[in-house]
């Protein structure tokens, strides 16, 4: 993907709306902790300072090509991105 100003200015702001919420959990001393799609918010826990807990509800695993394995109570973040790859075969199930 071409990086134009824009795709930059649009990364940055998504990126400070996450960031600005752990710094101000980390200035307090307040834990943190992430509910829904586990896949990002492996990546995003894992540069947490006050990490907390990781609720995993495995919404997408049926459709995914390498669902989340929790392996000791652990989910380790995967590839580049989110490390998300689709099953092309179970997604064209659902196409309308």
């Amino acid at each position: 993907m071409l990086m134009t100003k824009a795709t930059a200015t649009i990364k940055n702001v998504k990126a400070r709306a996450i960031v600005s919420p752990m710094s101000r959990a980390e200035a307090a001393s307040i834990p943190m902790s992430s509910h829904l799609f586990a896949e990002a918010s492996a990546h995003m826990l894992a540069v947490t300072p006050t990490a907390h807990w990781l609720e995993v509800l495995d919404f997408a695993g049926s459709i995914l090509a390498n669902p989340i394995k929790i392996v000791d109570g652990t989910l380790t973040a995967q590839g580049p991105g989110l490390g998300i790859e689709w099953n092309e075969t179970a997604v064209s199930k659902y196409l309308v």
